[in-house]
């Protein structure tokens, strides 16, 4: 299945502490993808944790697996972070 009929969306949420990046990959109209960061501000208030996002989401439908999604949708979202000041990044795994 190709990936360039892949509808890529971005919401984010900006707040003083708090920054919330959802990049979201659709395809029909349905949900195939998805890679969620938050700042580390919203864990703590110490002013180094404004530098940090926590990536605590990524998941792709099995059927669009190892074609490249998720990588493109951390990447993507590692990008949009550090567009608005985030310089560490963090990635929880299972």
């Amino acid at each position: 299945m190709a990936l360039d009929s892949i509808l890529i969306s971005l919401t984010t949420l900006n707040r003083k502490c708090y920054h919330y990046c959802n990049i979201t990959a659709s395809k029909d109209g349905e949900e195939v993808g998805v890679c969620r960061s938050l700042s580390g501000g919203m864990f703590f208030s110490h002013s180094d944790a404004q530098k940090w996002i926590y990536t605590d989401w990524l998941g792709v439908e099995e059927e669009f697996q190892g074609q490249g999604l998720g990588k493109y949708l951390l990447q993507y979202s590692l990008q949009e972070m550090h567009k608005v000041g985030y310089r560490h990044a963090s990635l929880s795994t299972d």
